[in-house]
């Protein structure tokens, strides 16, 4: 794409606008109730921007008559930002419809099918997960983490959501069903899809392997809470303390051998 100047003197004020609305949004984001969410935002942010970088030479810049809507589109969402309820589901919106609003002001709606690697990346982040702890894994957990203690040797009974040992018992709740591991390896394995244009079964592959290791890594930490819950001040660190990023950091670990494993793939580009 060869650039005229005014469209280089565009160019550097999209950029511009886009760099300050990312530093708001994590500003505010900081500032609210789920500061979880920052490490995440950070993440997809940085993944949008590579995933613009590498498109920088196709995207078309052109006149348009949807300035006026991108303009008003970004300063609604700014406005709506800086009154944010502390809690407010708007925080994972806000990246969507500033890419959006940026997409309209470079290239319209007629040039907005540029931008799709960035907007499945961001929309993927705006998703309502909590949703998921309406499907209720704790069932699951509980059964899983019983019989891995079992198949270790350990004499175990549950009965319910409780797994009982001879020292002592926990109750597995909907928050330690695993639906947030789950989530956080679909986040990076969706990441990975988008970026590297994983296409066909091999896509699916990777979604759902995300899914298994979540679901095994938070059972695996389930069953951990089990045979520490006679020691209450191990079980913490274990439970609430930085030993949980462990199996965090494990499910991480098990997502990149998955990958590594995987064949070579001919991705298209989303562009």
């Amino acid at each position: 794409m060869i650039l005229v100047p005014s469209q280089k003197g565009a160019k550097t004020w999209l950029i511009a606008i886009g760099v300050t609305q990312i530093l708001l949004h994590l500003l505010l984001v900081r500032r609210s109730q789920y500061p979880y969410l920052l490490p995440a935002s950070s993440i997809f942010w940085a993944a949008t921007a590579m995933q613009l970088y590498t498109q920088r030479h196709t995207l078309s810049l052109r006149e348009h008559r949807a300035t006026g809507g991108g303009l008003l589109l970004l300063a609604a969402v700014v406005y709506r930002g800086l009154h944010t309820f502390e809690s407010d589901y708007f925080l994972r919106l806000y990246p969507l419809l500033v890419l959006v609003s940026l997409s309209l002001l470079a290239s319209g709606l007629q040039g907005l099918a540029q931008y799709q690697g960035g907007l499945y990346l961001l929309g993927f982040f705006a998703m309502p997960w909590e949703l998921l702890y309406l499907l209720d894994f704790t069932p699951w957990t509980t059964q899983f983490s019983t019989t891995l203690l079992r198949l270790m040797g350990f004499t175990v009974h549950q009965q319910g959501f409780t797994i009982a040992l001879p020292g002592g018992a926990i109750e597995v709740y909907n928050g330690c069903s695993g639906v947030r591991s789950i989530t956080q390896l679909l986040g990076l394995a969706w990441i990975y899809v988008i970026l590297s244009a994983v296409q066909g079964r091999q896509k699916y592959l990777i979604l759902l392997g995300a899914v298994l290791i979540g679901f095994f890594a938070n059972g695996c930490r389930v069953a951990l809470l089990a045979i520490l819950s006679s020691q209450p001040d191990t079980l913490h660190y274990w439970h609430q303390g930085d030993g949980s990023l462990l199996f965090s950091l494990l499910a991480v670990l098990l997502l990149g051998l998955l990958l590594l494993s995987l064949p070579p793939h001919h991705g298209r580009s989303l562009s």
